[in-house]
């Protein structure tokens, strides 16, 4: 290496902290309130990802629900993919589930399934 080099930033060091730095700052800001949140308002359902996205649905909008052992998934009537996920780690998780058993909507646990393919 010359000395006239040394200034110069290497490529795989610029694409190093980009694979693993950016990651790992975003999982440090994690817990920070706003960044990843479910606000419910009455009938509303505000999802907030990284302070500036937001989407709006309604309970009515929700036809079924499946609890995983991280997360609970939400699904909309005739559509395979689920419209949001509320993550077990939310501080209002168990709130968020009793108001889903009040609106009357669907709630399938796949918890214990889980477990007893863990045990085979």
């Amino acid at each position: 290496m010359n000395y006239h080099e040394v200034g110069v930033i290497e490529m795989r060091y610029v694409i190093a902290l980009s694979l693993i730095g950016i990651p790992s700052f975003i999982v440090i800001l994690a817990p920070l309130p706003r960044l990843w949140d479910v606000i419910v308002d009455g009938d509303d359902i505000t999802i907030i990802k990284l302070f500036v996205f937001s989407k709006k649905f309604k309970f009515s909008d929700i036809s079924y629900a499946k609890i995983t052992k991280g997360e609970i998934r939400l699904y909309k009537e005739n559509r395979k993919r689920c419209i949001f996920m509320v993550d077990a780690m939310n501080k209002g998780h168990s709130n968020f589930v009793k108001r889903l058993r009040k609106e009357g909507i669907e709630i399938i646990d796949t918890r214990a399934e889980a477990d007893r393919k863990m045990k085979v």
